[in-house]
């Protein structure tokens, strides 16, 4: 299993997990401790999917996390107000 978090804010902070499983071909996204996302992906061709959300009260950011998946592997993007900050 793949993991990787990520701080999002620099005065209101926020904790954003991924985690990848390349087993069961399933990534979760969680925000802060709460599950925000799941992804299962298809074992055959190529696909692409994102989910996008907010972050923050005070201080506040668009979040998309984008998964292109292969047959045997994903790439995971998570793009913060318009930047790609992370890829796993």
């Amino acid at each position: 299993m793949k993991e990787a978090r990520l701080t999002i804010g620099e005065r209101e902070r926020h904790e954003l997990q991924l985690h990848y499983s390349q087993t069961s071909r399933r990534i979760y996204v969680t925000l802060d401790g709460e599950r925000k996302d799941e992804f299962r992906l298809a074992w055959a061709g190529r696909h692409e999917t994102s989910t996008k959300f907010e972050v923050g009260q005070s201080e506040r950011h668009q979040v998309e996390v984008r998964v292109i998946s292969g047959i045997f592997s994903a790439e995971v993007n998570v793009i913060v107000d318009g930047k790609l900050v992370f890829t796993l």
